[in-house]
């Protein structure tokens, strides 16, 4: 019985250690995000996009309907993206204040490797006096299907998504927000713009004024690089113009050159031209967080 003395008391300690070890780890799964990773799909795409344009509607500073609108789509990408559906713990930034009212800058960052990160930048603004369509629901919803995709992925440099609340609005402070950015995003390896993701019929297009930050096998494979005619160089409206201007190196995706001031930008592109860019801008992604490079 003498066994039994020794046996029985240390049964019980290594079973309590257990069973706290058990709860502790179950506890950790209950806190951890879901990922429900969704691959890019043409009716999937095309819903979302149409949420944006027919739902959320106008999404601009110089109206409350327009303001109304920036706030309903900070929070659909924060639904889309947060730790309930594709996982993403969220940083959510309040933006700089225009009358009373700020919208915030939301990222979801997609951990990687000790590379610096590669940031996807899509402002999810209008301009008032266009339809807002390729400037840029497009290419919200583009990039909003490709954080969906690679939420469960583990790429060799961080991804960071990065949704902007003023791009295309002439009356809002995109300088102010694009400081804030420059404050938030640290190093950064290279940054991708993405906006008008439904036009064209020559595949994904990129420009910049960044040498270095175009020099990659992977854009040369992938993308045709253009000049300055795609993102319009006189116009200092261009979005990856202006972030470059600030520091950062840009380089912009699309399938087609920038709107134009006087485009009424209310054509609604054709659903698979829509998913079959979307997929490439998420193979694009893919080889560019792949490396060191």
């Amino acid at each position: 019985m003498a066994w039994v003395l020794v046996i029985l008391p240390l049964w019980l300690v290594v079973s309590t250690l257990g069973g706290l070890w058990f709860w502790t780890q179950r506890e950790d799964d209950l806190h951890e995000p879901a990922k429900f990773v969704t691959e890019v799909s043409t009716k999937g795409l095309e819903q979302e996009l149409r949420t944006v344009l027919d739902r959320i509607g106008s999404r601009h500073t110089s109206s409350e309907a327009g303001r109304t609108g920036l706030r309903r789509m900070g929070a659909f990408i924060e639904g889309t993206l947060g730790p309930e559906n594709a996982g993403y713990r969220l940083d959510r930034v309040v933006g700089p204040a225009l009358d009373g009212d700020s919208w915030p800058l939301v990222l979801a960052t997609l951990p990687g490797g000790e590379a610096s990160p590669l940031w996807v930048v899509a402002a999810y603004d209008q301009d008032p006096a266009g339809g807002g369509v390729e400037a840029n629901a497009t290419g919200v919803t583009s990039v909003l299907a490709v954080a969906q995709a690679l939420a469960g992925e583990k790429p060799a440099r961080p991804i960071v998504f990065a949704f902007l609340p003023h791009g295309y609005d002439p009356e809002a402070p995109l300088l102010p927000m694009i400081e804030l950015l420059n404050r938030k995003r640290g190093e950064v390896g290279r940054m991708l713009v993405v906006e008008a993701m439904g036009g064209g019929d020559r595949g994904l297009l990129a420009s910049g004024r960044s040498a270095e930050a175009l020099g990659h096998p992977a854009i040369d494979e992938l993308t045709t690089v253009v000049g300055a005619e795609a993102i319009c160089l006189v116009d200092d409206r261009d979005l990856s113009s202006i972030l470059f201007e600030a520091g950062n190196p840009t380089v912009r995706i699309a399938t087609r050159s920038v709107v134009q001031v006087d485009e009424p930008d209310r054509e609604v592109p054709a659903a698979d031209a829509h998913a079959r860019a979307t997929v490439e801008l998420a193979e694009l992604i893919r080889k560019l967080a792949s490396g060191s490079k």
